[in-house]
């Protein structure tokens, strides 16, 4: 185990791209803080999710459940 209370002044990197996991499916870190833009390849939901501000979705979406929208929605530029 190691234990570390602290700021880090560096880059984080693995040594490897896609060789290393932070976290595992049974050991889950609580929150993610980000400023910024992320480059997720999949992004994976296992609860609820929200959307604050605007999403935009430049390739195809698919429901494979019930969808709600509240407020102003268009598609394919029809409101």
């Amino acid at each position: 185990d190691l234990a570390a209370v602290g700021r880090l002044g560096s880059y984080l990197v693995p040594r490897a791209d896609n060789a290393r996991d932070l976290g595992t499916s049974t050991l889950e870190w609580k929150n993610l803080f980000i400023d910024g833009t992320e480059h997720i390849d999949t992004l994976d939901v296992d609860g609820n999710a929200g959307v604050i501000g605007n999403l935009s979705v430049t390739s195809v979406f698919t429901a494979n459940s019930t969808s709600s929208f509240a407020g102003d929605a268009s598609f394919n530029g029809i409101p």
